[in-house]
């Protein structure tokens, strides 16, 4: 099962939303980093045993963020970046592609 949002943002805060997640999720004892870089990051929920190699990935593109969920657990996934953006104040929409 795979699972793609698109997370529109205002462009001019793209980037710190894209750092926000990470730092949402790499703070968390729940997750671990999986695979970063300066477009891409993927983590896995600490004891799966999913064949994608990350649970999630979050893609920064030149317009767009957008998130891929391997995993069942896409509510809870969604819950935590729905919640950081909203704690920093960040308007946002997310689309299921």
């Amino acid at each position: 099962m795979s699972i793609e949002y698109h997370l529109i943002v205002n462009s001019s805060l793209r980037d710190e939303v894209f750092k926000e997640i990470k730092a949402s999720f790499g703070d968390s004892d729940l997750y671990c980093l999986k695979h970063f870089s300066d477009n891409v990051i993927g983590f896995a929920i600490n004891g799966s045993s999913s064949d994608w190699g990350a649970d999630f990935e979050i893609t920064k593109t030149e317009k767009d963020l957008f998130i891929a969920i391997h995993s069942g657990n896409y509510k809870k996934i969604l819950s935590v970046i729905e919640n950081r953006l909203i704690n920093n104040h960040i308007s946002f929409e997310l689309e299921e592609e």
